[in-house]
């Protein structure tokens, strides 16, 4: 009953601690998916009034609406005491590329392949 009590005043205070940032946070995260998808239709309303290429207008409509999905995303980053947030930083990041890696998507970068030949 003792350890029942040390969680649940725990988890109280968890939840007073962190319980408005997350709340906030989600707030942010669907007012800015709003805003994302607005400006969205704007981008595809002025593009399909200057007539431009279908693809490319899907293309860019798409790209835009990816960008700023992205940047959404960086900006609602969790949040850490000072001392731990390097921990935490490194360990969001390790834990994305993990499931990254997990559905086998890959996101290239620019680099260039040196081989070296031993000549005799």
């Amino acid at each position: 009953m003792k350890d029942y009590q040390h969680l649940t005043d725990k988890a109280y205070e968890l939840m007073l601690t962190y319980g408005p940032k997350i709340v906030l946070a989600i707030l942010v995260l669907i007012i800015g998916l709003v805003i994302i998808n607005r400006f969205t239709r704007v981008i595809r309303k002025v593009m399909e009034a200057r007539k431009i290429n279908v693809s490319l207008l899907g293309f860019v409509t798409s790209l835009t609406n990816i960008g700023f999905k992205i940047l959404l995303l960086v900006s609602v980053r969790p949040y850490a005491k000072p001392e731990d947030y390097w921990d935490v930083y490194f360990d969001i990041y390790e834990a994305g590329k993990v499931a990254l890696d997990e559905a086998r998507i890959n996101i290239p970068f620019p680099q260039m392949d040196v081989h070296l030949t031993k000549m005799d």
